[in-house]
């Protein structure tokens, strides 16, 4: 992607061209009047460069104010109102670009008429010039300034030939811009007339701006008041810039035209949006809600070949299943009803239907009681609340299976505890002895004692179903 800044003043088009890291690749100014010359501004490849063109700083309004608002919640809103009271303009007849400098609690408007900016598109469309970028001259000049120096106090005086535009930067921020049209330095306007208006611009006696001139003149010894002024540091130069190119300072406000598209930044501006979006930006907008539509119903026909595959191998899976349980059926309870295997809702049907009129003990539900059960038995047991259970064995020795499904369930619990009351361990092996609803009575119930330890033995009954 290239960069084109175009300024276009006194019928002279003033271009820089920059390549994607901002390098300048050519600086040239076009005669309007020869339309051989302009024919060159649109014969460019449109896809792969950004032009990017401004408004006079006459025709753009700079208001800064407070902004103390922190939740984004209330930020339009509070944008609405501020910029309702800093102009009597039109809301309906002004486009408004607002900067939010966070860190300085600084809310900046850039405000500029509908009107302006349809003649600004009008007076470029006369070359068949479709600007991607409409900007303003002073967020230009400040752009150009910082290929100068890193300091923040700037004042820029940019003299053309029927225009000198003003910018007065403080802490990196735009301030003031204003331009006189139709005027010359030494004719209609003098160096007097350029001190005043920077005084008009500070407003503090104590802050101290650079000079930043650029333009058409040679201000290496002109200016001299103006460069002695108590508010004036010193007079900005870059000899490295203007070593490699000469005639840098001509360029001022289309370098930093350039610029502006390659900077998305909190100066960045652009005046093309709503009703003025370029076709460029609509066709690209168009271009990505068809790829995020395309994207969406490749991703709907995935998800729906994917369910479907997934749904067939659980339904594979569910068929051999149900095989193999008809195959038990007739080998193991005698069963010589066929699956139809066809419609395998149907089989699953049948197999409920059967379940559910099922009038005989199904061997394979668990009836023993359960680890949870013994635990919380042993517990609550009341000759065991001073106890100490050391350890508790739970183990199953015998369950029905396919091959036995008479087999009863029958669990072995193993309980070694300690306790200084003796008492209370021969009580605890006397109900052991008692307890029918939860110990099977029929099976030898094992005791141990060694001093204070004791070991105990017994089986689980089932529960009754």
């Amino acid at each position: 992607m290239k960069y084109i800044g175009i300024d276009y003043t006194d019928d002279i088009f003033y271009i820089a061209r920059l390549d994607e890291n901002n390098a300048i690749l050519s600086l040239e100014n076009l005669d309007s009047k020869n339309q051989k010359n302009v024919k060159q501004l649109y014969i460019l490849d449109k896809e792969k460069i950004l032009i990017s063109t401004g408004l006079d700083a006459s025709d753009v309004v700079i208001k800064n104010t407070d902004f103390h608002v922190k939740k984004s919640l209330f930020m339009k809103n509070a944008y609405d109102f501020q910029k309702e009271s800093l102009t009597t303009l039109d809301p309906e007849k002004t486009i408004s670009i607002q900067n939010h400098i966070n860190e300085k609690s600084l809310l900046q408007f850039f405000i500029t008429t509908k009107d302006l900016v349809k003649k600004h598109l009008r007076k470029f469309n006369h070359f068949q010039i479709d600007p991607d970028f409409i900007s303003a001259s002073a967020v230009a000049l400040k752009r150009f300034a910082k290929l100068y120096t890193a300091e923040k106090n700037i004042f820029i005086v940019n003299i053309q030939k029927s225009k000198i535009t003003f910018v007065l930067i403080k802490d990196d921020i735009i301030e003031k811009s204003f331009a006189i049209k139709n005027g010359h330095v030494d004719k209609s306007v003098t160096e007097n007339d350029i001190i005043k208006i920077f005084e008009s611009f500070n407003q503090n006696p104590k802050d101290v701006f650079n000079l930043l001139l650029c333009g058409e003149e040679n201000f290496k010894s002109s200016f001299s008041h103006l460069k002695a002024h108590k508010n004036i540091s010193i007079f900005l130069t870059n000899n490295e810039l203007e070593k490699k190119l000469p005639e840098i300072q001509k360029y001022a406000i289309s370098i930093g035209l350039a610029l502006e598209p390659s900077q998305p930044d909190k100066d960045q501006i652009n005046f093309r949006t709503k009703e003025f979006t370029t076709i460029k930006v609509l066709k690209n907008r168009v271009r990505k809600i068809k790829t995020f539509a395309l994207v969406c119903i490749l991703l709907s026909i995935l998800l729906i070949l994917f369910t479907n595959i997934s749904v067939f191998k659980k339904e594979k899976k569910l068929r051999k299943n149900l095989e193999n349980l008809s195959i038990y059926e007739k080998k193991y309870l005698d069963s010589n009803q066929n699956l139809l295997f066809k419609d395998i809702h149907k089989d699953i049907a049948g197999y409920e239907s059967r379940l559910n009129n099922q009038t005989k003990k199904f061997p394979y539900f668990f009836t023993a009681y359960q680890v949870t059960d013994v635990l919380n038995w042993v517990n609550t047991h009341p000759y065991l609340k001073n106890a100490e259970i050391k350890s508790f064995t739970y183990e199953m020795q015998s369950y029905p299976t396919l091959e036995a499904k008479a087999q009863p369930y029958l669990v072995k619990i193993d309980l070694e505890f300690q306790t200084a009351n003796s008492k209370e361990a021969r009580g605890f092996y006397s109900d052991l002895q008692k307890q029918k609803a939860l110990i099977d009575q029929s099976k030898e119930i094992l005791w141990e004692s060694f001093n204070d330890t004791y070991k105990t033995t017994f089986y689980l009954k089932n529960k009754k179903t």
